[in-house]
């Protein structure tokens, strides 16, 4: 719990004229801390499944989200939606985000990972 008030610290970190100060040192040295934090932290069990699924969804949620983020931006500019309109755009795409990003670990990222380890394995037996 103390680890995700520290992280919503960082996110809501106000805007100002200092930010040319404030962002470099955030990502230099709070990041780096909190990531530290987190490898000691002792993980519950009811919260291993979602840790672990979080984990493995990082890098395909990575890779398909910045051509969403396009997306979004050019609708969002072209249509002006109402506040009503754009919950129910970014709800749906956040889903949908997430279901794609989920097919992406399950049938490319899982497999090629898959592939890379064993023909790693393969290497070093040699």
């Amino acid at each position: 719990m103390g680890l995700s008030i520290l992280l919503l610290l960082a996110f809501i970190m106000p805007f100002s004229k200092f930010n040319w100060i404030f962002e470099p040192l955030v990502v230099l040295f709070y990041f780096p801390l909190l990531v530290s934090l987190g490898a000691g932290a002792v993980l519950k069990p009811s919260l291993k499944t979602a840790c672990i699924f979080s984990g493995q969804i990082s890098y395909p949620l990575y890779m398909t989200h910045y051509a969403a983020l396009w997306m979004f931006g050019n609708y969002y500019t072209n249509y002006k939606p109402y506040t009503t309109q754009l919950v129910i755009v970014v709800v749906s795409g956040v889903i949908l985000l997430l279901g794609f990003a989920y097919l992406v670990m399950r049938f490319y990222d899982i497999p090629f990972r898959k592939y890379l380890s064993d023909k790693r394995k393969n290497r070093l037996s040699k």
